[in-house]
């Protein structure tokens, strides 16, 4: 008989038919060719034993050596019901340990919390909490302490694990402790403060009402605790390393690093107005918001619209503070109208002025209205503003207040526009007429809305029943010295009132009258001169045409050196060497002189041809003024036929005509050069054999036939 010895897994059977686990275990363990897996199944078929013996305590300590073998699901659905809670919790308990890796999730630990709040063990739950061989779900551990009533070990795991969210949440729901969490907050980052704050600053801000807003204020002015984080953890999110670097430096570029922005906790005061006007009122005039631009303008007007509001309360939904809770005091209305004035002069640029002059004329704030329409140059609405006051049966001290403001406008405006003077314009030459002509066309809207504003103002006073004559005398005078209206426009205006003395206005009309006078002087006096300088011309002209020039100089005009040949002369009586000189045709010294006027006079003509120019300026232009501009465009020959311009051309005559030579030498395009005596008989024998042949010089054009006559000449 031989005995042959049994495979292991048909022992194994053997032992399992006989309920012999632990022999079988142990079998295992000694055996070094069995693996940890069937190591593993054996004790799961002990432990399901044990399980159905009812042995539940020996039952788990098989499962606990099963670990990372076992699902853990597994073994919960057998203890999860109540009457196993102490076998679960030692369980799980292993099941958080770090030898075992990071078996163990969100549901684990929650389970685990649970059990130890069932079974009323707060000493073991601070006991796993504090043990440092575990691995678990902070954020989900305080959420369970929280809603079973253990607060204090809540706060030791937000402490612990560095969730300041979670802290802050315990102080104000659970412990009611916001000067704790306030503190804590000034511990904390840019980036844990501003998040923490966003969300839960309201019910800060109703709990203690002075110490958030001065906290909210430091953080958006300088934060004293840790700077910014260079990323932020809520965006980590997976990406490549290149989105994630574009988004880092995209954070960093828009966001300060030791503050936050004021308007984003705006929505913190909803309730508390006050403590916004606080807010608002120190970051602005920390300056941090300056240059901001239009993303900090929501905080300029929210502010101002504070300053001018009446009724400013504490608390919009009543609710009762705390005693002995800092609170600011509500500073009177007139003081804080006081205050938007000058804001609103300050921070000019920075405000929506027409949101501004919306929230003034809401809140009846005269002084604010006033001084943004100055601010935007809204002359007109001013003037209504005061004419308001003139119609509405006001007190006679009122009116005469009323009356003082508009003369003011009237002026205020005048001199930010400039003198308007249409009618007494510079007299001078064609320079001035360029700068005149410029000068209309580009100032019309504002000549044509200061002349409205003068004439409503004399409209007001003459339908004034009550305006003493002073003020109609010294408007008058404004609008005589400054050519605002015209003298017709002002008499049709003042014969509406038949109550008005002829002493009132007869001053007025004297001057006028007299200043016509100067004016016509003034222009009889130009046509002289100009008649004068005309003749002196044309003298200069005839004696070149007509008489022998001599020329006398002896040193060259360019170079200053004594002249030698060849020498060239010209009619202007500037001499040169011809190696000195730029152009044959042209003298060095005159023909700057000549370009400059012939482009200005070309630049005259296209100038006078435009028709749109001289639409804009007879639009900018009013009653007699309109005359003037038409009669001078026909002084200026608007129906004459186009001059013919010849670039480049010696003579304006006929070139064989030696006065034609001397007219061009001394007043054309170019100055032509002189004919020496020694050539003036080769000159007539050319000149006669021409005329004697019956050759024509020029063509019907005005152009030359025979241009080497010239070179010749």
């Amino acid at each position: 008989m031989r005995l042959v010895e049994t495979e292991l897994q048909a022992r194994l059977e053997q032992l399992f038919q006989k309920e012999c686990y632990d022999v079988a275990k142990r079998i295992v363990r000694r055996l070094h060719a069995a693996d940890a897996s069937q190591q593993m199944s054996i004790q799961k078929k002990y432990g399901d034993y044990l399980v159905s013996k009812g042995k539940y305590a020996e039952a788990i300590d098989q499962y606990i050596e099963a670990i990372g073998f076992l699902e853990p699901s597994y073994v919960i659905r057998i203890f999860v019901n109540g009457q196993h809670t102490a076998e679960l919790t030692r369980y799980l308990e292993e099941l958080h340990h770090t030898r075992h890796g990071n078996l163990a999730n969100r549901s684990h630990t929650t389970l685990l919390l649970n059990c130890y709040i069932k079974l009323r063990d707060e000493a073991r739950l601070s006991e796993f909490i504090h043990r440092d061989d575990i691995r678990f779900d902070a954020h989900n551990a305080i959420e369970v302490c929280r809603q079973a009533g253990y607060y204090d070990a809540a706060i030791y795991l937000a402490e612990k694990y560095a969730q300041p969210h979670d802290y802050v949440i315990i102080q104000l729901e659970n412990l009611h402790n916001p000067k704790k969490a306030l503190a804590f907050i000034r511990t904390l980052c840019v980036d844990d403060a501003e998040a923490i704050l966003l969300e839960v600053g309201k019910d800060l801000a109703g709990m203690e009402p002075r110490a958030c807003t001065e906290l909210l204020a430091e953080l958006c002015i300088q934060w004293k605790g840790p700077a910014r984080r260079l990323a932020d953890p809520a965006r980590t999110h997976r990406s490549s390393p290149q989105d994630y670097s574009f988004r880092l430096q995209q954070q960093q570029q828009s966001r300060p690093s030791h503050r936050s922005e004021a308007k984003d906790f705006m929505h913190v005061f909803v309730d508390s107005p006050v403590c916004l006007l606080y807010f608002l009122r120190a970051v602005v005039e920390s300056g941090v918001l300056d240059g901001g631009g239009e993303s900090q303008r929501v905080v300029y007007n929210t502010l101002l619209e504070l300053y001018m509001t009446r009724e400013l309360k504490q608390c919009i939904r009543h609710q009762v503070t705390p005693e002995g809770t800092e609170v600011y005091t509500v500073e009177p209305y007139e003081r804080r109208l006081e205050q938007a004035l000058t804001f609103i002069e300050a921070y000019a640029g920075s405000y929506d002025d027409y949101h501004a002059l919306a929230l003034a004329e809401q809140q009846e704030f005269e002084e604010g209205v006033l001084l943004l329409l100055q601010r935007l140059h809204l002359s007109s609405d001013i003037m209504q503003y005061y004419a308001k006051r003139l119609e509405e049966g006001a007190t006679p001290a009122i009116r005469r207040a009323a009356r003082e403001k508009l003369i003011e406008t009237c002026r205020s405006r005048l001199n930010r526009d400039g003198t308007v003077n249409n009618n007494n314009n510079t007299i001078g030459g064609p320079g001035a007429e360029h700068s005149r002509a410029n000068s209309d066309s580009s100032r019309g809207r504002t000549d044509e809305s200061t002349k409205e504003l003068w004439l409503s103002l004399l409209s007001l006073l003459v339908r004034s029943p009550d305006t003493e004559w002073q003020d109609l005398v010294q408007v008058l005078q404004y609008i005589e010295e400054q050519d605002l209206l015209s003298p017709l426009s002002v008499v049709e205006i003042l014969s509406t009132n038949p109550r008005l003395q002829l002493c009132t206005v007869r001053e007025y009309a004297l001057r006028v009258m007299r200043k016509d006078e100067q004016r016509t002087e003034a222009f009889h006096g130009l046509i002289d001169t100009r008649l004068k300088k005309l003749r002196e011309l044309h003298g200069e002209i005839d004696a070149l045409q007509t008489k022998a020039t001599v020329f006398q100089a002896h040193k060259c005009f360019h170079c200053h050196a004594a002249l030698d040949l060849p020498v060239v002369h010209f009619m202007c009586q500037h001499s040169f060497h011809q190696r000195c000189l730029n152009d044959i045709t042209e003298c060095n010294v005159c023909a700057p002189a000549h370009r400059r006027l012939a482009a200005e006079q070309r630049e005259a003509e296209e100038r006078h041809g435009d028709p749109k120019i001289f639409f804009e300026r007879l639009g900018a232009a009013h009653d007699a003024d309109g005359f003037s501009v038409v009669a001078e465009q026909f002084g200026k020959c608007i129906f004459a036929a186009p001059q013919l311009r010849k670039e480049a051309t010696l003579f304006f005559g006929d070139p064989m005509v030696p006065g034609a030579v001397s007219a061009a030498g001394a007043y054309g395009g170019r100055s032509g050069p002189a004919i020496s005596s020694d050539d003036e008989d080769d000159y007539d024998d050319m000149r006669r054999a021409a005329m004697e042949d019956g050759e024509e010089v020029y063509d019907e054009g005005g152009e030359l036939l025979r241009p080497e006559a010239i070179e010749l000449w």
